[in-house]
């Protein structure tokens, strides 16, 4: 039978003022300690696509248009995306900080902060509900807070939190531990306006929960589950229909969750993947005990972005896999048996796996990611905390022996805390992150993948193509798109530093035979043609890419490119100011843009975006170098001027013939090309005023 607690009159299972301030402040203090050193951590892997390199997301305004496109999250085929929510977030953060990560991380880690609070809370009255008895209830704060610090400070959260993408995780958990919370105030609350609005709080946050990532869709099953078992209990009578209810939440959530997705993409989603359908059913068991024994056994050895794992292909190969399955569905058969004696221990062990569904069965996902431990594990501290409680408390009964526990608890909540900060240190470096993932799984191509990119960035061009061509040779990608960005990065290395246009051609090719949903692949394709003199090829390229994504920037600014070229300015004028609306921070669009309007004699609204182009980086030589032709055509000698004294300034050794002859390469794809003619006698012509500058000034100092 349920019991009456009134919110309104008795705090009965709240935690008291003081317990709860002591809970706040020593979970911050944890948490500040092994994430101090996060907070400068660079964007990582996922992130270059939902936040770099999203348009979608580079929030300028509060127009409807901007807030449109948030809802297409990473989407530039103008599809509405799943988790509108986190996508929003990221978008508050451009819009304040643009690139600089510490905002990003700042939001990160406050959110699992207060995911953390309100597990406190969450942990606290659900033993507070299956405790209520005096003599038990000495146990119930230590417990819960010991079971959340665990919790929270556990590096198998990192990914959760540093990671930055994968604030989809924590924000949608955050939220979904505030619908259940909200909703056992819905139950233990006197009068129906009170539990009106506690309900409708519940609904809300789970709609945020959702809104965040789809595995929230688990909440009304957890939440039904919560209700019969912790609350309500389990009475005999009831079994078989609380059974077939719980199966009938479960298949519609399942049913729901599929057509969110919809089916069709469920299956096309495999033909990217090296695994099939049952491959992944069958795996996954195996994964599940893997993040189990992570969870347990918590040394840095075992922990990395990017996991190797041998895929299940059938029930014996590898030999794990049966077990596996069978001692999961061990653990099902335990947590439903234990629900009635063992309440709390029970619906843990149903939470986590429950919780595992969205992510560890039929969806064409990646098989294993750390990050997908934290929702499911909000319980799992707590299942061993109750379970240990009651032999400690026998052993512990007199003081020496409970200062001694204390101490052994103390010990391995520092232990594994160092550990979560040692995984903190690895995300400050793209190259340390991706050299430890490929230490710990060095026979997986992808880590090199992105080694190979780190160095890329950090212009160690030699080391990065080194790595590229280790990761060929293995051969072991995760999915046929991580093929295809291989060789998309060897050609943009052959194209970019080599200088092997046909090499690179064939490369792009190559990469498109794998998988051509890619429009930055077509777009680049299209500008070696140019490279080589095959401008036909080019258009037909952009104009194919262009009938599959419209919008696509980087095929429009192709397209832009090519209208240059062909002298049409007024269209090219047009393709670019579509493209500047929608992602104004690309410099290379304003130079088209600049450069279109010198093509039409539009000198000053050229020089204007000129000078908007050098201010954001002052050692781009080219926009000094257009600026000196333009105001050449003006008869404007001291601006010529000017603008010559901060090349020679910039140089840094190199003669500016030497800058003109490297801004004159791939003249097909570049916007602005120098006029030699035009800068040598602006040159001269400063050079000469200077001179007679110089001789006036020393008359005037001998005066």
């Amino acid at each position: 039978m349920l019991p009456y607690y009134p919110m309104t009159k008795n705090r009965f299972l709240l935690p008291t003022i003081r317990e709860g301030l002591f809970a706040v402040t020593a979970i911050l203090i944890l948490l500040l300690i092994i994430y101090s050193n996060s907070f400068h951590a660079p964007f990582h892997y996922d992130d270059f696509l939902n936040i770099t390199d999203n348009p979608n997301i580079h929030l300028r305004d509060f127009s409807l248009d901007s807030l449109k496109n948030i809802l297409y999250g990473k989407n530039l085929n103008q599809t509405y995306d799943t988790r509108p929510l986190s996508y929003l977030t990221f978008a508050l953060n451009y819009y304040i900080s643009r690139n600089n990560t510490f905002g990003y991380h700042i939001v990160n880690f406050t959110i699992h902060f207060f995911s953390s609070i309100l597990l406190f809370l969450l942990i606290h009255i659900t033993l507070k509900l299956q405790s209520p008895a005096k003599d038990s209830l000495k146990t119930i704060y230590p417990v819960a807070l010991l079971s959340t610090c665990f919790w929270a400070s556990h590096p198998i959260q990192v990914t959760a939190v540093t990671y930055i993408v994968q604030r989809m995780a924590s924000m949608s958990a955050m939220f979904y531990i505030l619908s259940m919370l909200f909703f056992i105030f819905f139950r233990v609350t006197a009068g129906t306006r009170r539990k009106g609005i506690w309900f409708s709080l519940s609904v809300f946050a789970g709609i945020f929960a959702l809104a965040g990532k789809e595995n929230a869709l688990m909440l009304p099953v957890s939440i039904f589950l919560y209700n019969v078992i912790i609350i309500q209990g389990l009475p005999q009578e009831k079994i078989k229909k609380n059974i077939l209810i719980f199966l009938v939440i479960l298949v519609g959530m399942m049913i729901f969750g599929l057509l969110l997705s919809s089916p069709s993409s469920v299956l096309n989603g495999y033909k990217i993947r090296y695994f099939s359908l049952m491959e992944r059913l069958l795996t996954e068991p195996r994964v599940i005990l893997f993040y189990i024994s992570l969870l347990l056994y918590p040394v840095s050895s075992r922990f990395t972005l990017l996991h190797d794992i041998e895929i299940s292909r059938d029930l014996l190969s590898p030999w794990s896999t049966l077990p596996s399955i069978a001692l999961l569905c061990s653990l099902l058969f335990i947590g439903a048996y234990s629900s009635r004696k063992h309440p709390v221990i029970g619906f843990g062990i149903l939470f986590f796996l429950i919780n595992h569904l969205i992510e560890g069965t039929f969806l064409p996902l990646e098989l294993i990611y750390e990050h997908r431990n934290y929702l499911p594990s909000i319980f799992f501290f707590l299942i061993f905390a109750i379970m240990l409680s009651r032999p400690i408390a026998h052993l512990s009964k007199t003081r020496s022996m409970r200062i001694l526990f204390l101490i052994a608890g103390i010990i391995l909540l520092a232990a594994q805390s160092h550990t979560t900060y040692l995984r903190n240190n690895l995300f400050l470096s793209g190259v340390r992150l991706w050299q430890d993932n490929s230490r710990k799984a060095p026979n997986l191509s992808t880590p090199l993948l992105n080694l190979g990119r780190s160095l890329w960035e950090l212009g160690r061009w030699e080391e990065s193509i080194r790595m590229l061509e280790k990761a060929e040779h293995l051969n072991r990608f995760n999915n046929k798109i991580q093929h295809r960005t291989l060789l998309f990065n060897k050609a943009l290395h052959d194209a970019y530093i080599t200088r092997q246009y046909t090499k690179a051609r064939s490369a792009f090719e190559e990469a498109l035979r794998i998988n051509n949903g890619s429009p930055y692949i077509w777009a680049e394709l299209s500008r070696i043609h140019m490279i080589l003199g095959d401008r036909q090829k080019a258009t037909n390229l952009v104009k194919h890419a262009l009938s599959f994504w419209p919008d696509n920037p980087d095929l429009l600014f192709a397209k832009s490119v090519i209208l240059f070229k062909q002298n049409k300015l007024d269209s090219a004028l047009e393709t670019i100011q579509k493209i500047i609306k929608f992602d104004p921070d690309r410099p290379e669009y304003w130079i088209a843009m600049a450069e279109i309007y010198r093509g039409k004699k539009e000198w000053e609204k050229s020089i204007a975006i000129w000078n908007q182009v050098s201010k954001l980086n002052p050692d781009f030589p080219q926009a000094h170098f257009a600026l000196i032709e333009l105001h050449a055509q003006l008869g404007e000698s001291g601006k010529c001027r000017h603008h010559m004294d901060i090349l020679m300034k910039n140089a840094r050794g190199v003669t500016i013939s030497e800058l003109i002859r490297q801004s004159m390469q791939n003249p097909e794809t570049r916007i602005y090309l120098p006029d030699p003619a035009v800068l040598e006698a602006a040159i001269q012509s400063c050079q000469k005023n200077q001179q007679l500058l110089d001789r006036e000034q020393k008359k005037i100092d001998k005066k």
